[in-house]
């Protein structure tokens, strides 16, 4: 709970005058003042008293971060409460889930997702399990159940759902088999990493796991039309040198290459300049150099910012070090008017930014800024 009204004590500054006789202060640099709390600037650091909506006690907190704060205000020694009843949800919440895989829990509360909680599995037997535990289980089956022995045939099936084939006997879960991926290559897994981790459905040699000596290596940049110029192999994340398509020599990895880099040299596969689809042809060479570098730009940078008495005048935020000059007709559009004293105006960063959001950064105008500032106050 925090109280706009509570008295707070300032010292009256170069940055706070301006927002200061706004509010009709007759203050001059120097003074000590006594205002409210709604008085001071969305940005100020200032701090005020802030009481928890949970253990009744006050506690200090910057006026910016108050404003900004959601929902009940909460000291450092509360924080855990907060939690636990902002994401205590009804067990009803639950239920779906395991109904959706033909269980019924039978839990009557919902503790957290790590607490094992009892329900009927769908092979009708009673089971216990975490809700984490039983979403990570893919049978959904009791203990008993969930153990039983596969036979070959049961596995091949499951293989073959994955468009794979089985080529070996099934002995238990942690013995390697033959099959074939679905990339047409033999490979072994056992049926525990097959089915629950879901690997294997294309084999390491596709992925590039399997490029394990200098021959596959040197392969697999023939097959891209490159040339392998090194003769040992030190593992896929050791930079190749290697003839790229463009006939330019260069270094890669396995992994990288594998990725769909590295066909042609870095320098060639860059485009820059005239052949850059963002390229402006309708600049000329001046317009290319940037002219808010210059001193006269900054001299008019500095006179908006007097004029302004160095505050946000949007939200009034005289904090320091977040404030931009805007150009109220935009700065590419409109030379004749870009270091024009009257054509600028005081936003601090946040301000700024959503200006251009709401009008991107072409054709401004003082229309849309007015249009801004209307909006903002409500």
């Amino acid at each position: 709970m925090f109280d706009e009204n509570q008295p707070i004590v300032i010292n009256v500054n170069k940055g706070r005058l301006g927002s200061l006789r706004k509010l009709g202060y007759n203050v001059v640099i120097g003074d000590s003042l006594n205002i409210k709390a709604k008085d001071l600037t969305k940005g100020s650091d200032t701090k005020v008293i802030v009481v928890c909506d949970y253990c009744g006690n006050g506690f200090p907190r910057q006026y910016k971060h108050q404003l900004n704060s959601v929902g009940k205000d909460c000291c450092k020694a509360c924080v855990g409460k907060k939690a636990n009843i902002r994401h205590k949800l009804d067990i009803e919440h639950f239920k779906p889930i395991y109904e959706e895989h033909q269980c019924v829990l039978l839990e009557g509360e919902y503790i957290n997702s790590n607490t094992p909680m009892r329900f009927t599995a769908k092979c009708g037997h009673g089971h216990c399990l975490s809700l984490n535990a039983f979403k990570k289980s893919e049978l959904k089956l009791c203990a008993e159940c969930g153990n039983k022995r596969y036979t070959t045939d049961e596995v091949k099936d499951y293989f073959k759902l994955e468009r794979c084939i089985l080529k070996d006997i099934y002995i238990n879960n942690h013995t390697k088999m033959r099959y074939e991926a679905t990339c047409g290559h033999d490979y072994y897994i056992t049926f525990n990493a097959f089915k629950e981790q879901k690997q294997g459905r294309i084999c390491p040699l596709c992925t590039g796991v399997g490029v394990n000596n200098i021959d596959g290596v040197r392969n697999m940049f023939k097959d891209e039309d490159c040339k392998l110029l090194s003769d040992i192999y030190k593992g896929n994340e050791h930079k190749y040198h290697y003839t790229a398509q463009c006939g330019c020599n260069s270094d890669i990895n396995v992994y990288d290459f594998l990725g769909g880099h590295g066909r042609k040299c870095f320098k060639c596969s860059r485009t820059s300049g005239e052949d850059h689809h963002w390229y402006k042809h309708e600049l000329t060479e001046d317009d290319r150099n940037d002219f808010r570098t210059t001193a006269e730009y900054q001299l008019w940078r500095r006179l908006v910012y007097e004029r302004d008495s160095y505050a946000c005048q949007c939200c009034g935020d005289d904090s320091g070090g977040n404030l931009n000059a805007h150009h109220i007709r935009n700065y590419a559009d409109n030379l004749e008017v870009r270091i024009d004293v009257s054509n600028g105006i005081t936003l601090c960063e946040d301000c700024h930014l959503k200006f251009h959001r709401l009008n991107r950064r072409q054709n401004n105008t003082k229309e849309q800024l007015d249009l801004f500032f209307e909006l903002s106050k409500r």
